[in-house]
């Protein structure tokens, strides 16, 4: 994902749908039917927090992290909301792709194709 523009919910959702199918595709061969279904929830999670991250982070190249606030004559500069949002999402991110982690068969953790999948999808631009 590219920061360009703003998305429409359209091409939100179809981002979504992508990245669930993309992690799903990864763990799919490796973890059984029951793994599938306890780890979809989390899937569809991760989904939705990395797009909405990509559109928080276009709302802060945008907008910059910070605005001046005004308030009668005082005057300060402050985290703009985006930030706020954005920094709370972050390790949230990061617990549901521990969880992730931890449904899957240490064999499959250790094993580089599989690393390797799930390690471009983390690098990938959020």
């Amino acid at each position: 994902m590219k920061i360009n523009k703003k998305m429409t919910q359209k091409r939100k959702l179809e981002l979504m749908e992508e990245i669930k199918n993309s992690l799903l595709d990864t763990i799919r061969e490796q973890v059984d039917e029951a793994d599938i279904k306890l780890a979809t929830p989390i899937i569809e999670e991760i989904a939705f927090i990395k797009v909405t991250l990509h559109t928080l982070k276009y709302d802060i190249h945008k907008n910059g992290a910070t605005y001046q606030f005004k308030n009668g004559s005082q005057e300060m500069l402050i985290e703009h909301p985006s930030s706020k949002v954005y920094n709370s999402l972050l390790p949230k991110y990061n617990a549901l792709f521990n969880s992730l982690i931890k449904i899957l068969p240490e064999k499959v953790i250790n094993q580089s194709d599989t690393d390797d999948k799930l390690k471009s999808f983390l690098m990938s631009d959020t």
